[in-house]
């Protein structure tokens, strides 16, 4: 999949299957995606931290090409309360859309 800084627009027509192959991790953007009203926390972890059904696992311990989808839906969502960061993200597209889609 070709990136583009349009997320709104690429948004209409993605698919969260298309975004991360990670089954847990399609649970958790969908969720975000939907805004699920039982999402309040959300766990950002690595690969092998994951401890329950709120964490979305960083690609082993590094930041692959779906954060700034991740940090799309979190902006985009309503209902998230807590964001918790238990690993390091590098990937500037992340915070970018966390911060662009703040409402």
């Amino acid at each position: 999949m070709e990136e583009s800084n349009n997320y709104d627009e690429l948004a209409k027509t993605i698919k969260i299957e298309d975004i991360t192959s990670y089954e847990y991790n399609q649970v958790i953007l969908q969720r975000l995606k939907d805004n699920d009203p039982t999402l309040k926390s959300l766990h950002i972890t690595g690969a092998g931290n994951d401890i329950d059904d709120i964490d979305y696992v960083t690609e082993d311990g590094v930041n692959g090409k779906d954060m700034g989808w991740l940090g799309y839906y979190i902006g985009q969502n309503t209902t998230l309360q807590e964001l918790d960061l238990l690993d390091t993200i590098i990937d500037r597209s992340f915070y970018k859309e966390l911060s662009r889609n703040i409402r």
